[in-house]
Parts: C-alpha cells; sequence; structure tokens
C-alpha cells in the first residue's frame, strides 16, 4: 500500500510539473538562434526547438554572431508558444560603429579643411572650386556616414515576439 501510495505521489508531482510547463516553439531564419535560460552556462535549444520549459524561467535568445535578446519570462497562461525571433547580427553592430566613427573622423577633417581655407582667404586668394567642393563633399560624406553607422548600430538588436500570448519582460 505503501508503494503504490509513493508512486501516486511521485506521479502527481511529475503531472504537476509537466502541467506548468510551456512547449515552446522558434521561429527565426538564423538557424543558430536557440532560447536558452538566462543564467551562466545553461544550454541552449536552436531553432524551432519544440521542447517544453518551466513556466517560471528567465529565458533569452542567444546564438552564435547574434546579439543576445532581453531576458523574458513565458507567458503565464499559454500552454504552447511560439516566439518569433528577428535576430540581430553582431556584425551589423560591428559594421554600424566602424562606419560610425569613420563619418565623424572624415566629417571632422572636411570641418577642419574648411576652417583652413576660410582662414587662408582672409589674406590669401580666394579659396578655388575644387578646395570647396573636397571640403563640403568631406563634411557632408561624413556626416552620412555618421548617420547609417548610427542606424546600423542602434537598429542592431534580436527581437522576440510571442504569438498568441505577450512575454513578460524580467527584470
Amino acid at each position: 500500500m505503501g508503494v503504490v501510495l509513493a508512486a501516486q505521489l511521485c506521479a502527481a508531482r511529475a503531472f504537476a510539473q509537466e502541467a506548468d510547463d510551456v512547449t515552446v516553439h522558434l521561429d527565426s531564419k538564423f538557424g543558430a538562434a536557440g532560447l536558452e535560460p538566462a543564467e551562466l552556462g545553461a544550454a541552449r535549444c536552436l531553432a524551432p526547438c519544440d521542447k517544453p520549459f518551466p513556466r517560471d524561467g528567465v529565458y533569452r535568445i542567444t546564438g552564435d554572431g547574434l546579439i543576445p535578446s532581453d531576458a523574458f519570462r513565458l507567458p503565464a497562461r499559454a500552454n504552447a508558444l511560439t516566439l518569433d525571433v528577428d535576430a540581430g547580427m553582431t556584425s551589423q553592430k560591428t559594421a554600424g560603429a566602424v562606419i560610425g566613427i569613420g563619418g565623424v573622423i572624415v566629417g571632422s577633417l572636411g570641418a577642419l579643411y574648411s576652417t583652413l581655407l576660410a582662414v587662408e582667404a582672409v589674406d590669401g586668394p580666394p579659396v578655388r572650386g575644387t578646395q570647396k567642393d573636397i571640403s563640403i563633399g568631406a563634411s557632408v560624406g561624413g556626416l552620412a556616414a555618421m548617420a547609417v553607422g548610427a542606424l546600423l548600430y542602434f537598429t542592431a538588436g534580436t527581437r522576440v515576439r510571442a504569438k498568441g500570448a505577450p512575454l513578460r519582460l524580467a527584470f
């Protein structure tokens, strides 16, 4: 009798734990994207995943060459969930930083060259058209590169949306 009672208690505990899991499917164009618990050293479940995860855990989307998503919790009521993953690449963020810094340098040199031309024109010959074109081109080109670099850098990030139920942010 005691063995039967113990077996029923274990089965009830296992059923309660399974009922508190959420089966997660990942939709991602980036095959190395995976869902992992937000603790260090946790194993990643690669897309499409389709495995159960404890509802009360804190998770994030990670992957090789991928910018990790913000940490989140699974919805409180869903038993199955599809996560739509828009993977942000570290290469995009790096390219944005390089292009932006290059734009700052070129724009600064263009502004400096314009200043030197203006100072020389006070006591010397007037500025030639090519000199003016170079200074304007460097200044405008530098500003354009800064804008493109900033756009690439600040839009790089992994975004996760749940289909059917909202995710809860984890702080």
